[in-house]
């Protein structure tokens, strides 16, 4: 869907083996707190942006702005990205709330 091109930064890493990209989960998929391992979960990020969004550099809006980072998200118009796992992972994250 985004050809390994990073959803927050576009950036796509081209390497011998093929286009690498990561999944990220939005909401965790852990016991703890029930994350669906489903594309309306999922994100498409670069390892630099997949590491920013697991441990506090940024989150997003529901109109899908950029918090703690400057930019907006870009969203494939077939991907459906459920709106409350973007909520539940900026609540994981209240520090960027408040500084952002």
């Amino acid at each position: 869907m985004y050809d390994d091109k990073c959803q927050v930064c576009g950036i796509q890493l081209v390497c011998e083996g093929g286009n690498y990209s990561e999944g990220a989960h939005i909401k965790p998929i852990s016991k703890v707190h029930g994350g669906a391992d489903k594309l309306k979960n999922i994100l498409c990020l670069c390892p630099n942006h997949y590491a920013q969004f697991d441990r506090r550099g940024f989150c997003i809006s529901d109109d899908f702005s950029l918090i703690g980072i400057e930019g907006r998200l870009n969203v494939h118009p077939e991907h459906q990205i459920e709106i409350s796992n973007l909520q539940y992972h900026r609540n994981l994250f209240p520090s960027l709330l408040r500084d952002g």
